[in-house]
């Protein structure tokens, strides 16, 4: 989903993390969209463990330029975007490491 200024905000029902070259990034929610409970556990985690996420405005040509991408909220924990308009995502590294810090809060 899309921002009034057309920055990527979020998924439906969803926050949305993005890697690039090691680069963990999330969108800001500071204008629009929801910081989730599930998004502060992770970047709360992300920075325990050394992987520092910065939010910021990304336009949808970062995101179609993630190495990796993947969902979050509170019911599901988290998922890797597998496909984006057709192109495949790349592995998911990190979301798995995701995962296991999300098994750990349990």
């Amino acid at each position: 989903m899309l921002d009034a200024a057309g920055w990527v905000v979020c998924g439906t029902m969803t926050n949305l993390f993005a890697i690039r070259g090691g680069r963990w990034m999330t969108p800001r929610v500071d204008r629009c969209g929801v910081a989730g409970t599930m998004r502060a556990s992770i970047l709360d985690a992300a920075a325990a463990a050394g992987h520092a996420c910065i939010e910021i405005d990304l336009s949808r040509a970062d995101v179609e330029a993630a190495d990796e991408l993947f969902l979050t909220n509170a019911v599901v924990g988290a998922w890797p975007v597998r496909h984006l308009g057709g192109i495949p995502g790349g592995p998911p590294r990190a979301v798995r490491l995701v995962q296991d810090w999300i098994r750990a809060l349990s």
